[in-house]
């Protein structure tokens, strides 16, 4: 935001500027716009005289012609509008500077006009703000009206980039008295308004909506009104993304390296020692929500991969940063400056209440959480799992909030783990090293340093200094704050063994125990997606591709496949870093559950090699795991279902119609993404798409750098290291010929090495 807000989030090259009212920044240059943290306050940014009179102009046109203003209706149409004056109490109309010019309305027009040339400024710092924007003049009537916590861009709304609101209330405008103001989800807010509506000690700026002043916000960002006891009086300009086929866009503030980035020299490993810490019992009721910042800012200068990805995890077709989704973060300092040392978590979840206790873990089990980073995609019902936005144990210990870079998406636009986890990805910022987890996992006492120590052992023994450690974790038992965990210390480690290729032509994993620990980490061939820790130049060569919708099985062999032709070897740690909830039956809501089929089990699946103890299986019911409860793809993007009661309400009737549409859109785009991983897989890279998007292959949209992003050396595609035929020699299974030999199913062991 413009100015300081007395929370030191801002970047210290930023130079000091007073402050207007308690709490809330102001603009140090009238009329200058110049977002920070995603956010900026400009006071009197229309005249007094303007004010006045349009003020009473917004009274007369809202006289003349008003509705009562919709939750979801963000098009100026009857249609899909749902009217709750208890979550949204206000009056509004659409305006445009023509009607108001037309009606007599001048001093409108001239507001409208004012707001309009905001979008000049915009593009020139690299916004993309070239859609028609829409304006809507709106007053919430004194008796406590509201506009409960929601984000401009939106389902309904996906195009809108920027929102900017200019209040037309008189400048004394007491917010104590008056209420009314703007709980803006984004930066720290310690003023006497902190717990006006907000939950106690939730980071927000509240800006009151003294009369003339314009808060200029990214539409992503979640906000609310609180109650208003006072007529107030608002117009509201959304700001769009370009259409397509527009022309190109502005060029982009901060620009990247297009992809894929080049692959460093190996290094020496760094086993450091390990020194846990001493264990702490999690808190019962001591959990804090987060701030929504959609992607942090780096923690050091080096260039985010973030700025690759759009705010909706597209590419940008230049390759430069979009602009939308930006936050400031503290910047670190000491022993980690320049992300050395320090570790990205990066974490996609789907509904999943135990989220709040991963994170919980990765910073209270960790040996020196000062270094740990998180990235999280949260796919969400915007109103139902408000309350699982959060990390526990916050309260107590505030620090681990600003260490939670976070995006928010509405459950029903999930995609499926390929696209969540390259949105979680986006949001690295230089970091030295990357754990990829589920959402529902508890880490080891010391797991930091264990982890680091362990990849250090295994590039050792790489072929090209370049490893990965990966496996299926044993089970946890329980959730939240009674889950109860294995001993550490004696818990035995496991290993990711090949089961079965099933009739969707993807191979099923099976994490087996081990009888004894090793002395070291053992190569294993295989990689899950739930537990991988790696240098962040795996992230860089093999980035998740967010243009496979609704992937799921077919993702940790497609990800294996990259990583291995490009000089990637993977291992599974000697010792245990994490548990994870395998049994979610408990859980009302999966993704799995609600936009995928039952899946066909392997041949063989529950019998044969799949039988012995296995942590986890893709398919089949091996190790006492339900296939729904997903191994194969070790996924970390939670899932859905849809749990209704015995007397279901049009509401849910209505939610259960859209889901069953939902559901069929998505199985034809899994066929697709399942097809095109399935040509890559093969050896080769899949087919062009047709006019119509779709090529013989079923494939649709490629994505960035087109069809020649999916073949030999495409960033999407093999790499040009190693091949899959090297592959199948050194681990036992072919891909192409899709055969799994006796090495693989036992993990180049044999079945004695294995618990009964």
């Amino acid at each position: 935001m413009c100015g300081k807000s007395g929370t030191g989030t801002e970047p210290p090259e930023e130079p000091p500027i007073s402050s207007g009212q308690e709490g809330q920044p102001k603009s140090d240059v009238p009329g200058g716009v110049r977002l920070v943290g995603g956010a900026c306050i400009i006071d009197e940014f229309i005249a007094p005289e303007l004010l006045e009179a349009s003020s009473q102009e917004a009274q007369d046109a809202l006289a003349e012609g008003s509705r009562q203003a919709a939750v979801g209706g963000a098009v100026p149409s009857s249609e899909g509008r749902a009217v709750d004056v208890r979550s949204r109490g206000d009056t509004m109309r659409w305006l445009t500077a023509e009607a108001m010019a037309e009606s007599g309305h001048s001093a409108l027009e001239g507001v409208v006009r004012k707001l309009e040339g905001l979008r000049q400024q915009l593009e020139k710092q690299g916004y993309d703000v070239g859609g028609k924007p829409t304006f809507q003049l709106a007053c919430y009537p004194s008796g406590g009206a509201r506009y409960v916590r929601h984000a401009d861009a939106s389902v309904s709304c996906p195009t809108r980039t920027m929102t900017a609101i200019v209040y037309l209330n008189t400048p004394e405008w007491d917010p104590e008295r008056d209420g009314g103001c703007l709980a803006l989800y984004n930066l720290p807010y310690t003023g006497r308004l902190a717990n006006a509506g907000l939950e106690r000690c939730e980071p927000a700026a509240v800006v009151a909506p003294v009369g003339g002043r314009l808060v200029l916000f990214q539409s992503h960002l979640f906000h609310e009104v609180l109650p208003s006891h006072r007529h107030r009086y608002a117009i509201t300009a959304w700001f769009h993304l370009r259409p397509p086929h527009s022309g190109p866009p502005p060029p982009a503030p901060r620009p990247a390296a297009p992809l894929p980035l080049p692959t460093p020299a190996p290094r020496a490993p760094t086993v450091p020692p390990v020194a846990p810490p001493a264990a702490s019992a999690p808190p019962q009721h001591d959990d804090a929500p987060l701030p929504f910042a959609s992607v942090s800012r780096p923690d050091s200068d080096t260039p985010s991969f973030a700025a690759r990805f759009s705010a909706s995890g597209r590419m940008s077709a230049s390759g430069r940063a979009s602009s939308s989704g930006r936050a400031w973060m503290p910047r670190s300092s000491g022993r980690y400056a320049g992300g050395r040392g320090m570790i990205f978590v990066s974490i996609a979840a789907y509904r999943d209440p135990e989220a709040q206790w991963t994170l919980h873990s990765l910073f209270s089990q960790a040996h020196e959480p000062d270094r740990i980073r998180v990235g999280i995609v949260w796919q969400v019902h915007p109103i139902e799992d408000a309350d699982l936005m959060r990390v526990a144990g916050a309260r107590s210990h505030p620090e681990w909030l600003s260490r939670v870079r976070q995006v928010v998406l509405p459950h029903m636009d999930a995609e499926g783990p390929c696209k969540a986890r390259a949105l979680a990805q986006a949001m690295w910022s230089g970091e030295e090293y990357v754990l990829q987890l589920d959402s529902h996992m508890r880490m080891v006492p010391g797991w930091d340093t264990l982890a680091i120590g362990q990849l250090g052992e295994a590039e050792a023994a790489s072929s090209f200094g370049k490893a990965v450690l990966s496996t299926y974790p044993l089970p946890y038992e329980g959730e939240g704050p009674a889950a109860s965990v294995p001993e550490p210390d004696t818990a035995p480690a496991t290993l990711l063994c090949a089961g079965a290729f099933a009739q969707d032509g993807f191979l099923r994993t099976v994490g087996r125990t081990l009888r004894q620990r090793p002395a070291k980490p053992l190569r294993s061939g295989l990689w899950a997606a739930g537990l991988s820790f790696a240098r962040a130049d795996w992230l860089k060569e093999v980035p998740y591709c967010p243009h496979l919708p609704h992937l799921f099985f077919g993702e940790e062999p497609y990800m294996l496949a990259r990583m291995w032709t490009r000089g990637y070897d993977t291992f599974a740690p000697s010792v245990p870093l994490a548990f994870h909830a395998w049994d979610r039956s408990a859980r009302v809501h999966t993704y799995q559950r609600d936009l995928l089929p039952t899946p066909t089990p392997a041949p063989g699946a529950s019998s044969g090699p799949n039988s012995g103890a296995d942590v986890s299986t893709g398919s089949g019911t091996a190790g006492g795991l339900r296939a729904s409860d997903r191994t194969g793809s070790g996924m970390a993007l939670g899932e859905t279902g849809v749990g209704w009661g015995l007397s279901p309400t049009l509401e849910e009737e209505e939610e259960g119609r859209e889901m069953e549409v939902a559901r069929k859109e998505a199985a034809v785009l899994r066929r697709r993404s399942q097809a095109r991983v399935l040509a890559v897989l093969s050896g080769g890279a899949a087919t062009g798409a047709g006019e119509d998007g779709v090529g013989p292959d079923g494939c649709g949209d490629p994505g960035v750098g087109g069809e020649a992003s999916w073949g030999v050396g495409g960033v999407w595609g093999l790499g040009r290291v190693r091949t899959l035929q090297q592959l199948a020699e050194a681990v036992g299974v072919d891909f192409a010929a899709r055969v799994v030999d006796s090495r693989a199913a036992w993990g180049g062991l044999g079945e004695d090495a294995f618990e009964a």
